[in-house]
């Protein structure tokens, strides 16, 4: 994608952007079997975070639950002026992780 100099090389950019929207739309098992390829691909890239967010799993809800109420209490620590919104969000975070864990 980039020649020796370091430059992009938008014509080779473009022609795999083409590429990958010929295989989203395409209805063959090869099609199918490079769109599956790169998914997988694009999930390897992700950062950890973004990773855990794709399966909501209540690992990922209680971490970030414990992250706004982190928040939340640091705000409050600051006397910052943004306390009611993050104290909101901490509630509401560890309410989401109340309702998809008591199923």
């Amino acid at each position: 994608m980039e020649d020796s100099k370091g430059n992009a090389d938008w014509r080779a950019i473009n022609n795999n952007r083409q590429q990958i929207f010929r295989w989203l739309r395409g209805e063959t098992k090869a099609a199918r079997i490079k769109t599956k390829a790169l998914a997988m691909a694009m999930e390897a890239a992700l950062p950890a975070e973004r990773y855990a967010q794709l399966g909501m799993t209540t690992q990922q809800l209680i971490c970030i639950a414990i992250r706004d109420f982190a928040a939340a209490i640091i705000a409050l620590l600051l006397d910052a002026r943004d306390r009611p919104q993050r104290i909101a969000q901490a509630l509401q975070a560890i309410q989401e992780t109340q309702r998809l864990t008591s199923v």
